[in-house]
């Protein structure tokens, strides 16, 4: 917009009717060259053609190239991978849950800047119950605030046999929240 207005500017202070007459062969050379550009990105805009060649067909993969295009897992899946790696070694592996119980008391620590265990006067068991799960229901948590990545958590918890001995337990299922950033991030692990 700024070119057009720079270019039409002097052609209107001429005060002229017509505007090429009252300019020189130049500015009517450039402000055509310039009229041009603006209709094909018109054209184009309005998904007309653009006057260009087709991009190239993608090249055909390299047999043997190990590039993997598959996004990175999020930070909750790779806290499940490691808890079942590391933490779980040589037991039966724990399957995702779907309640979004871990979920939602993360949020609700993120929002309150309260790591807490209770969340509106209700434990993890009676809201998983809540959510669906078959009565009875043993549950085990682990809530932690300001661990940046998965294997910083997942090593302070090693760290800690109590907290390894909550997430080795008779145990099938696996949720696990996450909110924040960096390290302001809220944890909760939530083993059934």
């Amino acid at each position: 917009m700024f070119l057009i207005q720079r270019m039409i500017s002097p052609i209107l202070a001429s005060g002229e009717t017509s505007v090429l007459t009252s300019v020189s062969w130049r500015q009517a050379v450039h402000f055509s060259r310039l009229l041009a550009l603006v209709l094909v990105a018109v054209m184009c805009l309005a998904g007309g053609d653009c006057g260009g060649s087709p991009p190239p067909p993608p090249a055909d993969p390299v047999i043997g190239d190990d590039t993997d295009t598959t996004p990175p897992p999020s930070a909750q899946t790779t806290l499940i991978n490691l808890i079942n790696t590391q933490v779980r070694s040589g037991l039966t592996a724990l399957v995702t849950g779907s309640t979004n119980v871990a979920q939602t008391h993360t949020d609700y620590m993120y929002t309150t800047g309260i790591l807490t265990e209770i969340m509106n006067g209700q434990t993890f068991t009676t809201r998983l119950i809540a959510a669906g799960v078959t009565a009875p229901v043993t549950s085990e948590d682990v809530i932690a605030y300001g661990y940046s990545d998965p294997q910083a958590l997942v090593n302070a918890i090693l760290a800690d046999s109590n907290l390894v001995n909550a997430l080795q337990g008779n145990f099938t299922t696996i949720e696990v929240g996450l909110a924040g950033q960096g390290n302001g991030n809220y944890w909760t692990i939530l083993v059934y």
